[in-house]
């Protein structure tokens, strides 16, 4: 008698399946996560300008100014490193075999949630520094800027923390399933 199965593969190589892609992943997620304050450092002490365009406008004798301008612009990077982080406990767990685990599914939520205030720090911080250059030379205009980046960005997060709360879901159903059994 012939059986149906969903792969013709044995079982332990549909886990490597999962767990050589996810372990990888996890390890580029920590590589970015290091590398992106790195290289906003780097830009910030070779350039010594903001990364918005303001290096005409910005007047030299601030130094709190530029200490604010510094730190503004590394609030969406750090957000994206955390969440980068996040998403490797999320992967590590999956490649674990702990797919629908709250050790999966919790860092996936956090992933999300960070990735989307990093979507709208991407909004928010560019005018909050125009708004302080421009106040620092005496007034002028600020400009807001919602490029389609960002939605898009916004929108990934959304669709990551759905994916999550389905996990979640599915991880409720399988319990109930268990005790069936």
């Amino acid at each position: 008698m012939n059986t149906v199965t969903a792969s013709n593969r044995p079982a332990s190589s549909s886990i490597s399946d999962i767990a050589i892609p996810a372990r990888r992943l996890a390890m580029i997620c920590v590589v970015l996560s290091v590398c992106m304050p790195v290289l906003l450092g780097a830009y910030w002490i070779f350039f010594n300008h903001p990364i918005n365009g303001f290096t005409a406008s910005m007047p030299r004798h601030s130094g709190i100014l530029t200490i604010c301008v510094v730190l503004l612009s590394a609030v969406p990077v750090l957000l994206m490193s955390v969440a980068l982080l996040s998403l490797r406990r999320s992967l590590l767990a999956m490649a674990d075999g702990n797919h629908f685990s709250p050790s999966a599914v919790s860092p996936l939520r956090r992933f999300a949630w960070l990735t989307f205030a990093a979507a709208i720090a991407g909004i928010v911080v560019p005018s909050l520094i125009d708004a302080l250059v421009s106040i620092a030379n005496g007034g002028g205009s600020v400009r807001v800027a919602i490029g389609s980046q960002q939605l898009l960005f916004a929108l990934f997060a959304g669709l990551m923390g759905l994916f999550a709360r389905m996990l979640e879901r599915a991880s409720a159903i399988a319990e109930e399933n268990a005790q069936f059994v």
